[in-house]
């Protein structure tokens, strides 16, 4: 989240002795936050939690409601990963769903942000214009998230070195290509039937880069 000149509202919610200016505060902080969410089209939930105040402050996608289940698991994941601050996004369950999660801390408050692997992972199919690439998510177990689909009914195997790339499958031959994200713990591959390896290539590892630095 962008949360320059947002200092001192991060401090106002955290101080128990001014209720009206910690009120104002969480309305200027959660406006900052729904605008970084329609900035970052691919993330689907930011939030701020003050726990000296048991503060929680959410932006998500308009067509979502956040189930106490998820809010609770998130509030868990701090309790857990708060001493892994600075490793970047990675692969971990909120209400039951598999997402991307990246935690921050501000001074004493912490900034999260979650991203669906299903969804982001039909987002990055849609960079592919020529339709023929699927790409993947993998965990640092080379363990795939998202669409496993093609994977599983094609015998695809995705857990080779991300240093060469390979053909791999059953009844049709894939050559996966990969690239290890340099924003966090996980990786990305992009699936290519062996018919389309020619024209496919060099776009594929194009995106792949894009996705790993961008993210």
């Amino acid at each position: 989240a962008d949360l320059i000149g947002t200092e001192s509202d991060i401090s106002l919610i955290e101080d128990t002795n001014k209720p009206d200016n910690r009120i104002l505060a969480e309305v200027r902080l959660k406006n900052q936050l729904i605008k970084d969410k329609l900035l970052r089209k691919t993330v689907d939930g930011i939030f701020i939690y003050s726990k000296s105040t048991n503060t929680f402050i959410m932006a998500s996608d308009s067509r979502e409601n956040v189930s106490q289940t998820m809010r609770a698991d998130m509030l868990a994941r701090i309790a857990l990963d708060k001493d892994r601050i600075q490793e970047g996004w990675r692969f971990v369950t909120l209400g039951g769903e598999e997402v991307l999660f990246r935690l921050l801390n501000v001074r004493n408050v912490y900034v999260g942000a979650y991203i669906r692997s299903q969804e982001y992972s039909q987002w990055i199919d849609t960079l592919d214009v020529e339709g023929d690439t699927q790409f993947v998510f993998l965990d640092t177990e080379g363990m795939p998230h998202g669409d496993k689909g093609l994977i599983a009914n094609e015998g695809i195997d995705v857990q080779r070195s991300y240093e060469q790339y390979y053909l791999t499958g059953i009844q049709r031959r894939y050559m996966v290509v990969g690239e290890q994200s340099g924003a966090g713990e996980f990786g990305v591959v992009g699936i290519t039937p062996d018919n389309k390896i020619l024209s496919g290539f060099p776009y594929v590892s194009n995106v792949l880069v894009f996705i790993a630095v961008a993210t």
